[in-house]
């Protein structure tokens, strides 16, 4: 099923290098009433590639916001963006979900990103339902994660 889901991009800047790595969070909201109002109700899903800072410096400015480099750990929230819930299974023969987001303003050229969920997420999600229903897909998901762009 198609719906809208937040992603947060987080950078982790070395105190003695000042490297810059970036992590990405994609927030699958799980439906418990329980958690209403609060942000437990929220699994965090990690990417299966992570971008560079190039590129997590693009979306910003992109959306118009940016990375505040004082903050103990700067992030931005790129905020509705396009989203895909699957549900599939493996040539293993295992279940897996999953979240396919285009990162990209809904304008821009695409870029996708898989987000796959752990299996206690999947059980929380298969318990409780999500915001939107994961739905099966016999896509090649592995082939539809764009890579990063690079020039050298």
């Amino acid at each position: 099923m198609k719906g809208k889901i937040d992603v947060e991009v987080r950078l982790n800047i070395n105190a003695f290098t000042q490297e810059k790595r970036v992590s990405m969070f994609a927030k699958v909201k799980v439906l418990n009433s329980a958690f209403d109002g609060t942000s437990y109700g929220e699994i965090e899903v990690k990417p299966k590639h992570e971008i560079s800072f190039s590129t997590a410096n693009y979306l910003a400015m992109a959306t118009g916001k940016k990375f505040d480099l004082r903050a103990k750990c700067p992030m931005v929230v790129l905020t509705n963006r396009e989203a895909e819930f699957i549900k599939g299974v493996r040539t293993d023969g295992t279940e897996y979900y999953a979240v396919l987001v285009n990162l990209a303003e809904k304008d821009k050229e695409p870029m996708m990103r898989m987000f796959y969920l752990k299996y206690m997420d999947a059980k929380s999600v298969k318990e409780f339902g999500s915001l939107y229903e994961f739905t099966t897909d016999t896509r090649d998901i592995e082939a539809l994660d764009t890579p990063e762009i690079t020039e050298e």
